[in-house]
């Protein structure tokens, strides 16, 4: 990979965790319990995972 394009994926990552940190951070307020909101979250990301690979 060159210069450009692993800047391009950084970038793309960084744009990723946001959105992804903002959707927690709606999903706290939804289940009013932020630490719940993130095991959900990342117990969601796991399957996703699982299941595509």
């Amino acid at each position: 990979m060159n210069h450009t394009s692993l800047s391009i994926l950084a970038i793309l990552g960084g744009v990723f965790l946001a959105a992804q940190g903002g959707l927690n951070s709606n999903l706290g307020v939804l289940l009013k319990n932020p630490l719940l909101a993130s095991v959900a979250a990342f117990l969601a990301a796991l399957f996703l995972q699982l299941l595509l690979f």
